[in-house]
């Protein structure tokens, strides 16, 4: 079957790449590599150059379709949440109806960032203290600390009845998304009992394409993975370094810098809309389109792809440095006090997101 082909490919190269840091990859990777039978092709673009012309290309490319992805498994239509969260998220939409859910999209994350920086900066002080107190046992299982409270924050504000770590918790292993289980019935069923749970107690207020819920659901079903696999990689990371250098590339580190090394998003799709020729890659209406966003085989210097590129890049970009950078700011403080030498290494489990589990 293609799409098993075109599985193994991208496992090879998700296997292949560095953790974080400069690209470690091997040189027989090509710029891009295409997967043809009957009907539509789908191509993997790997080369930098080629994946920002892809995603830059405006109508030229459609968002790849989830509902499509998700009717393949949901035989009883019983996703009602998983299915609303798609309907409502920009991803699945172009043209002017995406425009119109990006920007109703970044009010209200423009809204939480401002009422929940506070409350962020709260959270990641007391995480930092439980680390230094050696109350976690590896990076991924900090991340996941951090990750899961600064989500949790979000839901107290507009679900303070709903039970903390009801959705998350550090004591859950990663890799929550939607989109890691598109083929994987047990895994959405259990996302849609979480979901239904958290619609339940914020009394369905906030629906509706211009409500907090699908900013929600983002953070919740989209967002925690990236976040909690960049905190995961440069924490193992730093646990590599000795205390000189570890202080160094604290002390240095921006959000920027870590999200890009870290590039915990190994890919994303697009539906061709129209033919695309450049550099021997030839794409035809109809064909799918996956384009590798981390710095394969390409200069250090090239395009920031990380959060995407285009039209289509991450909404919530602006967030996520907010909270990488306040977690950056109380690391640095924390720095010296931390048992770094108590920590185990994690596992890189790399697949859609770049995931850590304890060794």
């Amino acid at each position: 079957m293609l799409a098993l082909e075109v599985n193994a490919f991208l496992g090879e190269i998700a296997r292949a790449r560095s953790g974080y840091g400069p690209p470690q990859v091997a040189p027989a990777l090509p710029d891009h590599r295409s997967f043809r039978r009957d009907g539509p092709a789908t191509h993997v673009v790997l080369a930098p150059g080629l994946v920002e012309a892809v995603l830059g290309a405006g109508d030229m490319f459609l968002q790849a379709d989830f509902h499509a992805a998700i009717s393949a498994v949901d035989r009883e239509s019983a996703w009602h949440w998983v299915r609303y969260f798609i309907s409502h998220n920009p991803i699945q939409h172009d043209g002017p109806a995406h425009k119109a859910s990006r920007e109703a999209f970044l009010t209200v994350f423009a809204d939480a960032s401002r009422r929940l920086d506070g409350a962020w900066r709260a959270i990641s002080a007391a995480n930092l203290a439980e680390f230094a107190k050696g109350h976690v046992a590896s990076p991924a299982e900090f991340a996941r600390l951090s990750a899961d409270r600064f989500i949790e924050a979000v839901i107290g504000l507009h679900a303070p009845d709903f039970p903390a770590g009801a959705l998350a918790g550090a004591d859950k292993p990663s890799a929550k998304s939607v989109f890691g289980y598109l083929h994987s019935p047990a895994r959405l069923a259990a996302e849609e009992a979480s979901l239904v749970g958290l619609v339940g107690a914020m009394g369905r207020e906030g629906t509706g394409p211009d409500g907090v819920m699908p900013m929600l659901l983002s953070l919740i079903v989209q967002g925690r993975d990236p976040m909690v696999g960049t905190m995961a990689a440069f924490l193992n990371h730093l646990l590599a370094l000795d205390p000189e250098q570890r202080r160094a590339a604290i002390a240095g580190a921006s959000p920027r810098e870590v999200f890009r090394k870290a590039a915990s998003v190994n890919y994303t799709g697009r539906r061709a809309a129209a033919a695309f020729a450049r550099d021997g890659l030839d794409i035809m209406p109809g064909d799918a389109v996956l384009v590798i966003l981390p710095p394969l085989n390409g200069p250090q210097g090239g395009p920031d792809l990380s959060f995407g590129h285009g039209a289509h890049r991450c909404a919530g970009k602006a967030l996520a440095y907010q909270m990488l950078g306040i977690w950056l700011d109380d690391l640095r403080k924390s720095c010296d006090s931390i048992p770094w030498q108590s920590l185990v290494a994690d596992r890189r489990m790399p697949g859609v997101f770049e995931e850590y589990r304890a060794a």
